[in-house]
């Protein structure tokens, strides 16, 4: 239930309650379900969250933390990953959170692979917030593209 948040809009207080909510819990699932949260939360809220939770002891949470990680700045590992989940994943909200961790990414093809499993949902989506959510990743990647096309254009990307 906690997971559907990621298709609602949130605002800091809500980060904060939720990275309170993550020193209280024990457990790894939700622990997991908070990190993907904040996937969402503006950049000066979310690199201190991912920072801090570096040395998270738990293995199977610092797990996940890495995978969110990869999925924005390991091309390598995101687009493999990107296939498997679109085919697997059913849970608009998991799948959800996967898109907005490779949302992170600056590599056009990452970029480009998320625009179109997001379109691709959307079109598919039973619900009006699932269409909602998925076509929002869907404009935020295609800004995303443009501006890094626009960048690359200019020669500010390599």
């Amino acid at each position: 239930m906690l997971l559907t948040l990621i298709s609602f809009p949130l605002e800091e207080q809500h980060f904060r309650q939720l990275r309170k909510l993550y020193d209280r819990e024990s457990s790894p699932y939700v622990k997991k379900v908070i990190l993907a949260l904040f996937l969402r939360a503006p950049l000066k809220v979310k690199q201190p969250m991912f920072k801090e939770t570096i040395t998270e002891p738990e293995e199977e949470t610092n797990r996940f933390r890495k995978f969110l990680w990869s999925l924005g700045n390991s091309p390598e590992h995101c687009k493999p990953s990107l296939k498997i989940i679109e085919k697997a994943e059913d849970d608009p909200a998991r799948l959800l959170a996967t898109l907005h961790g490779a949302l992170q990414s600056r590599d056009l093809n990452v970029l480009r692979q998320v625009k179109q499993i997001a379109v691709t949902r959307a079109t598919d989506a039973t619900s009006g917030l699932s269409r909602l959510s998925f076509n929002g990743v869907a404009k935020t990647a295609e800004a995303k593209l443009t501006n890094l096309s626009k960048a690359k254009v200019k020669g500010a990307i390599p």
